[in-house]
């Protein structure tokens, strides 16, 4: 019988004990996969464990990670987007539609470091999961570079013959790229 190793057996308990933490994990090992499918799939994913993280936070009254130098990087950088750029741009209006959302990205980080992957055995699993995504894409390549059509139907590109693994664009290598990153760094 095969043994399910440590970091997902702790993963599971923590999820169990914390439905929230769970809610939010999963959503994060969503992520590259909705990517691969559709981009706003992986803004739903996005905001769902911001909202998990500021719920949480609320709820509890764990406030203390405002007080971080690196929450207050990262809430001052989407504050100067805010307040100082937008003005100058060239349409201001339509600068600040489009500054405002970007608070997601802070507090998608914050809930990582401060919440979602704060257990180290949360940061192995997701690791493994990355890897496990990152090899899917590379076989689907490599079987597009084989045979001129992915696994998921894709065909290559036929002016540049560029591959696009299981994407209908020319986006493999870019997701390949910031896929090992996001690996080797876990």
């Amino acid at each position: 019988m095969m043994k399910i190793p440590d970091y997902a057996h702790e993963t599971f308990l923590l999820a169990r004990r914390d439905p929230l933490w769970g809610f939010a994990f999963f959503a994060c090992t969503l992520i590259p996969i909705a990517l691969i499918f559709s981009r706003a799939g992986a803004e739903i994913c996005c905001a769902i464990m911001g909202l998990a993280f500021l719920w949480r936070s609320f709820f509890r009254a764990e406030w203390g990670w405002l007080k971080e130098p690196f929450s207050l990087v990262c809430l001052i950088a989407w504050a100067w987007l805010v307040l100082v750029v937008t003005p100058f741009a060239l349409s201001p209006e339509k600068s600040l539609v489009e500054a405002l959302p970007w608070f997601r990205l802070p507090l998608m980080l914050l809930a990582l470091r401060y919440f979602i992957l704060k257990p180290a055995f949360a940061r192995t699993f997701l690791g493994v999961m990355l890897a496990l995504t990152l090899s899917l894409v590379v076989v689907d390549t490599l079987w597009q570079l084989l045979t001129d059509a992915s696994l998921t139907g894709n065909l290559r590109i036929e002016e540049s013959q560029r591959l696009t693994g299981p994407f209908p664009n020319p986006k493999v290598g870019i997701f390949m790229g910031k896929l090992l990153l996001a690996c080797t760094g876990l």
